[in-house]
């Protein structure tokens, strides 16, 4: 039983591989704020300052559409295969595969890895942002 839900755990870890869990992660902390305190009558109510988002021309965004379809293939091709695994360690010789092909991917579609990031990291932040990016995925 405990071996199965190892295998569980890492089929889960390798269903986006890092590039991808950076940014589920981006996702689900999009949603969130904390609740700002409130400030005196008197004083002005300040906005808090936005972090500048990186800016990225149409070419790298085609790109990374592609990158980005090839790297849920391979999530997709390698999930079955994690979750059949007979134990944790063939698991985490899948996973470690499945991430080096997602790698190889993603450089291959002329994404530096870092910036694949960059705007996975953009999508969980800027719904508007993903939704123009993963209009650009499905039109591919």
């Amino acid at each position: 039983m405990e071996t199965r839900t190892i295998v569980t755990n890492l089929a889960a870890a390798a269903a986006g591989g890092i590039l991808i869990l950076a940014s589920q992660f981006a996702m689900a902390q999009g949603g969130y704020q904390q609740p700002q305190q409130q400030q005196p009558q008197q004083q002005p109510q300040q906005q808090p300052a936005q972090p500048a988002q990186p800016s990225f021309d149409e070419a790298t965004l085609e790109r990374f559409a592609g990158a980005w379809n090839e790297v849920q293939d391979i999530r997709d091709q390698y999930m079955g295969e994690i979750q059949a695994a007979d134990d944790a360690e063939e698991a985490q010789a899948l996973q470690q595969q499945a991430q080096e092909k997602m790698v190889d991917a993603v450089t291959e579609a002329g994404v530096e890895v870092s910036e694949y990031n960059e705007i996975a990291t953009r999508m969980g932040q800027d719904p508007e942002f993903a939704e123009r990016v993963m209009s650009m995925a499905q039109n591919r």
